[in-house]
């Protein structure tokens, strides 16, 4: 059995426990018993981890928790017994709590019995209330599911809390990679880690295995595998001595890759592969399991990060997409840690002020770092499904308030009878709590459902390194809203219909009335339920109308008909840059030789795609820089035929050609956002600028076109500005061709294939995908966003509607006798459903201005996340409400059209 301290799911249910023992029992009560109440429940789920599965321990706690409840319940009753009738209840040190340190077990059986009874008699008001909470609570464990896997559970590391992640903040951008030199200073200076590893990702190409594929690779430090503390499931990791430039080459296999790729094959051990034309000894298979990098995507093979060093081991100018992970020595705090790699960090700057001035260390656990951009989109979904849970709730506290007002003449029996106000109100409590926490257990099914379809939608963005589902912390949570909601929701009716005294029962029974004091009650539940929903359709509105800005948004070219393809020379064949521009040259020509082809290109960054390349630049002419803050801007090396290609527009100057290689001169075409930036009114063909500060011995590169400017990272608005550089003066091994075709784009992957194996027979494809994919993922944020709070707002809008219908039904049922008396004394049909009409919309326009109010505190909230709408959005604010109004007179009309067909005759019969 795991350690339940290690796992924490023992303490963490004794705890909510005892946490919901002192919060609702009286006083009085909770600090003579609680101890014992605990104790025993403690000992129960001792017992229950020890013998029982996962279900079993789930009926444990409801059984407990509803005992717990029914305690609650008849101890507050007493108490306000003892203080209505100045009768006190024996001295509790007399009585004692009953059966198990007060547990009415007894009485709890008998009023469960006679409240499935009664529920039985009225399966449409059952199915309508355990329906509509299903769905309020089954909302909320879903978020909490997805917030539980994604921000509470440890990461499946030995020891997470331990982890650190670290990378670097330069004098000119906040968040860099770390400089390789910079690491293995840390490594070395530090006095608070136990080690430290470093690690980045890319591809490497395999051959000799069929055809020639791309791998995911993921180079880490040997240290890596013995900071996580992951042994190898066969072999072993990267000894220190390989970790190292031209140490002997090894690689230790993704358990995925050895499946899939090798066949699991148990003899892998000491086999070679070649990778890039290179041998590489396979030493060792990791886990089914682990999952590293912690932020998830798909990883074939791990390689040792100092073979691939060569460039950047002595440059502490490259910063080559390196992070670094640390474990923290015990009693080392993470302030400690920061501290520790400031004073390093400073040492660096007073000893490399060329390239280390301002260079600082950014410190953060592994677990915050991984879910940094979690945190916000789960608080709002979180309120979001509250408001809906408050709405669900409201909407069943009306149904139970109107089924409390058809048995008034039962209650009034009762009463006459010699039922106490207090047992009367513990009798519909716990019909009350029954139907919360049914509805609770029926919304851990639909939250299992939806919480394996919304895993499902976000793949791409949850890395399987989170375990997202409906565990035991989640079903503890769905009892524990269950029963708070309940009792909260469930005791305003209770009460209520104990509030007249006998005679004014029977009298508004006879009537089959509900009394003012019900009717004020159900009017404020209606205008509750109205502005919650009012908020939410408000929020809801805010993000599809946001998400439909970002879909409309030009992205700056033409994502129709092109495909992206992906290249990664391998650096053992393509050293030189000569070998790497004949290459690509063959392979356009190819490519463009090709049937439904319109036109070709390569570039090294694709717009609103993965990646992209950010840098410094200088334009001539401007002061100097001060203080290390530079102008960057968004960088790409592009082809002849690129613009054309991507249907970018070109306002002034030329395109690039194949003539610009790198004996012609340096030339750049630059995007309008920086020509108006820096020649605003003058001709911006001519100009030059060079990458770094004023200071720096770059060459200069003049400029030969304007063209216009594309969103990079994304369709939000970028305030970079953008240039590119001709690829036959900056090539590198990685590019993408991207290719305009006069069909579908994707029925050219394999002819692709096959232009690029006629030029490398060794060389494989990497990523294909089309551009309007590329474009689509850009708004995936916002999609998942909107189709939740639209799914929240949708639902409140069906809740509001129905609860709005049953309180006019009721309402109208109600009046039959004064209804009867209105049309016998002339009044028109007209004139009575006007009248019905009225009181309804006069509640909802109420609510409507209350909902207004939260709405306009909710849409700051979003304020962060929307795209071209105000979070004060006068369409959106005049929309929902409108919406909702003309649902709710929808709703009204039917039991309004009733009232007109009163027969007056009969109304005066049944009276």
């Amino acid at each position: 059995m795991r350690s339940t301290n290690r796992s924490g799911v023992r303490p963490f249910v004794v705890r909510a426990y005892a946490w919901l023992a002192i919060a609702l029992l009286p006083r009085s009560f909770a600090v003579q018993y609680r101890d014992r109440i605990v104790a025993v429940f403690s000992d129960i789920w001792h017992h229950a981890l020890l013998d029982s599965g996962t279900w079993r321990r789930s009926a444990l706690l409801l059984r407990e928790f509803s005992a717990l409840s029914h305690t609650v319940l008849c101890e507050h009753l007493n108490v306000l017994r003892d203080a209505c009738f100045k009768s006190p209840a024996p001295h509790r040190a007399e009585r004692g709590p009953s059966r198990r340190a007060g547990w009415h077990i007894s009485a709890l059986v008998g009023d469960l019995k006679y409240v499935i009874r009664s529920l039985a008699r009225s399966p449409g008001f059952a199915l309508v209330a355990v329906s509509t909470l299903a769905l309020g609570i089954g909302a909320v464990t879903t978020i909490f599911s997805l917030i539980n896997g994604l921000l509470l559970r440890p990461l499946p590391y030995a020891d997470s809390a331990e982890l650190v992640y670290m990378w670097e903040k330069l004098a000119s951008f906040e968040n860099a990679s770390v400089s390789y030199p910079n690491f293995l200073d840390w490594r070395e200076r530090n006095r608070v880690f136990e080690d430290l590893a470093t690690f980045n990702d890319g591809s490497i190409n395999l051959t000799g295995v069929g055809d020639p594929v791309e791998l995911d690779v993921v180079r880490v430090s040997a240290s890596m595998f013995p900071i996580l503390q992951q042994e190898p499931e066969l072999g072993r990791t990267f000894l220190p001595e390989e970790d190292r430039v031209g140490g002997e080459r090894v690689a230790v296999l993704a358990n995925g890759f050895w499946r899939d790729q090798l066949g699991g094959d148990p003899t892998v051990v000491g086999k070679t592969l070649t990778l890039d034309g290179l041998p590489y000894s396979v030493v060792g298979v990791m886990p089914r399991q682990f999952v590293f990098p912690p932020q998830g995507g798909h990883v074939d093979i791990y390689l040792a990060v100092e073979q691939f060093a060569e460039n950047w081991i002595d440059d502490r100018d490259n910063h080559p997409g390196l992070a670094v992970i640390g474990r923290l020595r015990p009693g080392v705090t993470l302030e400690q840690a920061a501290r520790d790699l400031e004073r390093v960090a400073l040492e660096l700057e007073a000893e490399y002020p060329d390239v280390n001035e301002g260079s600082r260390v950014h410190v953060a656990s592994l677990h915050k770092r991984m879910t940094r951009n979690f945190r916000e989109p789960m608080m709002v979904l979180l309120l979001a499904v509250g408001l809906l849970l408050m709405i669900a709730c409201t909407n069943v506290a009306n149904l139970v308030l109107a089924r409390s007002t058809a048995r008034q003449r039962e209650i009034a029996i009762r009463s006459s009878l010699g039922a106490s106000g207090s047992r009367i109100v513990r009798l519909l409590l716990t019909e009350s709590l029954v139907l919360w926490v049914v509805g609770g257990m029926l919304g851990l099914g639909v939250a299992s459902l939806a919480t394996r379809s919304l895993v499902a939608l976000r793949a791409d963005a949850i890395s399987p390194i989170f375990h997202v589902g409906i565990d035991l912390l989640a079903v503890v949570v769905t009892l524990s809203v269950s029963l708070v909601t309940g009792m909260l929701f469930g005791l305003m009716p209770a009460l209520n219909s104990i509030r007249l005294n006998l005679l004014e029962h029977l009298k508004e029974g006879s009537r089959a009335s509900g009394g003012m004091g019900r009717n004020r009650l159900r009017s404020a539940l209606v205008v509750a339920e109205v502005s919650l929903s009012v908020a939410l359709l408000v929020a809801a509105g805010l993000t599809v109308r946001s998400l439909s800005n970002m879909l409309g948004a030009n992205p700056g070219f033409d994502a129709r008909n092109v495909l992206s393809v992906e290249l990664n020379l391998p650096r053992s064949r393509y050293q030189a840059e000569e070998q790497r521009t004949a290459f690509h040259h063959q392979l356009l020509d190819r490519v463009r030789q090709l049937p439904g082809v319109v036109s070709a290109a390569t570039t090294y960054v694709v717009p609103v795609g993965p990646g992209g390349w950010q840098n410094a630049f200088h334009v001539e002419g401007e002061p100097p820089e001060r203080d290390g803050v530079y102008t960057f801007a968004e960088v790409s090396s592009v082809s002849d035929g690129y613009f054309e290609t991507m249907g970018i527009p070109r306002f002034r100057g030329r395109e690039f050609a194949r003539s610009d290689g790198p004996d012609a001169p340096l030339v750049v075409v630059v995007d309008e956002m920086l020509a108006q930036r820096y020649w605003p009114g003058e001709a911006a063909i001519g100009k030059r600028l060079k990458f770094g500060d004023y200071t720096s011995e770059n060459p200069w590169m003049e400029v030969v076109g304007v063209v216009g400017h594309v969103k990079v990272n994304g369709v939000v608005p970028e305030a970079l500005p953008q240039f590119y550089l001709p690829h036959g003066q900056d090539n590198e091994r990685g590019y993408h061709v991207m290719v305009k075709t006069a069909g579908d784009p994707t029925q050219l992957v394999e002819p692709i294939r096959q232009a690029v194996l006629e030029v490398d027979p060794t060389q494989p494809l990497a990523e294909t995908n089309t551009m309007t994919h590329y474009v689509r993922r850009s708004t995936r944020d916002a999609r998942f966003s909107a189709l939740l709070l639209g799914v929240f707002g949708a639902a409140a809008l069906l809740l509001a509607a129905v609860g709005i219908y049953g309180v006019m039904a009721q309402a109208t049922a109600e009046r039959t006798h004064e209804l009867g008396v209105r049309i016998a004394l002339g009044a028109t049909g007209a004139a009575v459903l006007s009248m019905v009409v009225r009181q309804a919309m006069v509640r909802v326009a109420l609510g409507a201005m209350l909902g207004l109010t939260l709405a306009a505190v909710l849409g700051r909230l979003l304020a962060s996340r929307l795209f071209g709408v105000s979070a004060l959005d006068p369409v959106t604010f005049v929309v929902s409400p409108l919406l909702l109004s003309l649902v709710a007179l929808v709703a009204s009309l039917v039991p309004a059209r009733r009232a007109m067909r009163v027969d007056p005759l009969r109304a005066l019969q049944e009276e």
